[in-house]
Parts: C-alpha cells; structure tokens; sequence
C-alpha cells in the first residue's frame, strides 16, 4: 500500500510524489494503477481553486473498484512560499483495504485536530523555503508523515473497540462522548452507509452558507437529510427492531413449548392406543375340550365268543354330607 502526496517543493513548484515500502518517490509520474488517488486529486484541484475551501479537505474515493480506496486529506497552509505567495497547498492520499477505510479515516481527523496539523504546515512551509531545497528533508518529512498519518497500531484498537463498543439489543448508552465535531460525524455516517456497497462511489466535502456537506456520488444515493435527523430516525429505527426481535423471540417460545405439550400428549395418546384392547373386534370363541390326565387306563376283559358282556350296576351317588 502507497502513500500519495501533491506538495509544493522549492526550485522545483508543485510536483507528486509516492512512498512505498519504505522508499521515497519524489517529482514521479502516478499510473493508472493509483487510480482513486487520481479521482482524489482532480476533487481536491477544484475544491482548492475557490474561496469557500474547506480546511482541512476530506476526500474518500472507491470509484475504480478494482483498485485500493483511497483516504485523503488536504490543507491550505499561510505560510509564503519561496516566491512570497501565501496559500501553499498539500494533499496526502493512503491507500487502504475496505476494513480500513472508517478506522483510518477516523485516526487523521483526531490527529488534524492536534499537534499533527501544526507539525504539518511547519513541514510544508519548509519545503516551500528556498534553503530547504534539497531532497533530505523532503524525504525526512514524506516518510514522517506517512508512518504518522497510518498510525497501523491504532487501526487495529480502533476496530476492536468498535466491535466493543457496538451496543447489545438491551443495552442503552450511558453517556455520549462528543469528542469529533458534527460534520465529522456525518463523514462517519455517510462511509458507515457506503461500507460494502456494490459499485463505484466516492465522498466529498463542501460548503455552502456555512453548513458542510458530505456528498457522495453512488448511483443508489438520492435523498439529502440532516445529521440530526438520521441519528433520532436511526436510534428510533433501531430501537423498533429490538422491540420486534423480542416480540418473535417470545411468540418462538410460545410455540415451541406449545409444540412440547402436544407432542408430549400425543405421544402418551399413541401409548394408550397401542397397549389397550380392540373392544371393537370380539375375541374369538374356542371350543376345545381339555384332556383329562386322571382317569385309569382302560383293563381289556376276555368274554365268550358265545355271552354276552354282563350289564353293569349303577353305583350310588354319594351324598356330599353324611346323613
């Protein structure tokens, strides 16, 4: 990933120059590869040409999809310069991945805001000198610049404490920090909006009547709101969701534990069914006789060819009592 820079070197005027992997590029030809810085530079060629320039210039660009996003940030310094022109102008665009678009941008605007930004304008202003015309402390201050604008380790600790800081469905904020202004809000509102769109987009700052305006060209962007107006409808919005998610969470229950006792039921149903009597089919009738196993066998008797078997006498029953 590259540094850009546009800044104004005395000897030698306005030229560009790159930092990669360490090395300093000075007064080098930018290729079609660095394509958003590109968009980067005509936005900030226009915005330095009128009197209603907004210091510091802001400027997000992913409109060449294929290539790396660009983070950039611009200034108009007072300091003269080797010809006693005051109005020295200085662009610094980083190229980042998708993740790091919001964590970088949000680190240069802090820093803008403290003693980087008086760092800064001494450095172009002895750029611009005449007695600080060698490439030394060119190259002293683009890489300076470069290592402090990255700030690689804050990155990493501002995404986690994103992820931190990223309210729970039943939590409120206790409190609210205002530690950036409202037009940096809106810039992390409207790059939060742009985060995964499809297609081509960049963002850029404007003003108008003294109000500041983050502009972005997406295809699918066509309504303007106020900060303070997506904030409430955002809060409100979100809020109704939460409500929502745990209207349905409770009905799932409801229903789940309907669904216990039925199937519960139902089972001890099927049991019932399956161990009691048919009474509806009778049982079938059986008409066998059981054989007895006490009575003696029978003795075979020799007769007469020419008599006949003697008739028997009837024995007496016997009382069940005596008499």
């Amino acid at each position: 990933m590259r540094d850009f820079y546009y800044l104004n070197v005395a000897g030698k005027g306005y030229m560009s120059a790159c930092v990669e992997r360490g090395s300093v590029h000075v007064d080098c030809t930018i290729d079609e590869k660095a394509g958003n810085y590109l968009e980067v530079l005509r936005q900030f060629a226009l915005a330095s040409s009128k009197d209603s320039f907004v210091d510091p210039f802001l400027c997000v660009s992913h409109k060449r999809t294929k290539r790396l996003p660009v983070v950039a940030y611009g200034l108009k310094s007072t300091a003269p310069d080797e010809f006693g022109r005051r109005g020295i102008v200085f662009l610094h665009g980083i190229e980042v991945d998708e993740e790091s678009i919001i964590p970088t941008f949000l680190w240069l605007v802090r820093r803008l805001r403290g003693t980087f930004r008086n760092q800064l304008e001494l450095g172009v202003a002895r750029i611009a000198a005449p007695h600080q015309a060698d490439s030394q402390p060119v190259n002293e201050f683009l890489l300076s610049t470069s290592r402090g604008a990255r700030g690689f380790e804050y990155h990493s600790y501002a995404t986690n404490q994103h992820k931190k800081l990223a309210p729970e469905q039943s939590e409120l904020p206790r409190s609210i920090i205002s530690d950036v202004d409202s037009s940096v809000s809106a810039w992390l509102l409207m790059l939060a909006c742009h985060s995964g769109v499809d297609g081509a987009w960049q963002l850029t700052e404007s003003s108008e009547r003294g109000m500041r305006r983050i502009s972005s060209d997406h295809d699918s962007a066509t309504f303007e709101a106020n900060l303070s107006d997506l904030l409430v409808n955002y809060w409100q919005r979100r809020q109704s969701a939460v409500s929502e998610k745990k209207n349905a969470s409770t009905a799932k229950y409801i229903l789940a534990g309907a669904l216990v006792v039925a199937a519960t039921f139902f089972s001890g149903t099927v049991a019932e069914h399956l161990t009691a009597p048919d009474v509806r089919t009778p049982a079938p009738l059986t008409t066998t006789i059981p054989k007895s196993t006490t009575s003696p066998p029978m003795q075979p008797t020799q007769t007469s060819p020419t008599s006949t078997a003697p008739t028997p006498t009837p024995t007496p029953a016997i009382p069940p009592f005596p008499l």
